[in-house]
């Protein structure tokens, strides 16, 4: 798994460690149906995306839920294969990890 990072300000420190170790997004590997659950506190702007390995956007939505994130994705449109999921929130923490698609 990839799990991206970043520091700045310590309040933003916070909230972005606690969005990579609170996020889950399973199964994985899937048919293209999967669910994406955060227990990350004080978010409720949910951006997610998907990417193919040539960096080409192939899915984007955008979630509002305040308090635990429990979000069912289809992606059964795309392709099988290997693909980079991505969630971030308003106040820029953002978690990544390299999904697969049967």
């Amino acid at each position: 798994a990839i799990v991206t990072v970043t520091a700045p300000a310590t309040g933003i420190n916070n909230s972005k460690k606690e969005l990579a170790f609170n996020t889950k997004v399973f199964p994985n590997p899937n048919n293209g149906k999967m669910t994406l659950v955060s227990f990350a506190s004080d978010q409720s702007d949910y951006l997610i995306k998907v990417y193919d390995l040539a960096g080409k956007e192939v899915y984007s939505e955008q979630v509002f839920e305040t308090g635990t994130l429990q979000h069912t994705l289809n992606l059964s449109d795309l392709n099988a294969g290997q693909y980079m999921f991505n969630v971030s929130t308003e106040n820029g923490a953002s978690f990544s990890k390299q999904i697969f698609l049967k």
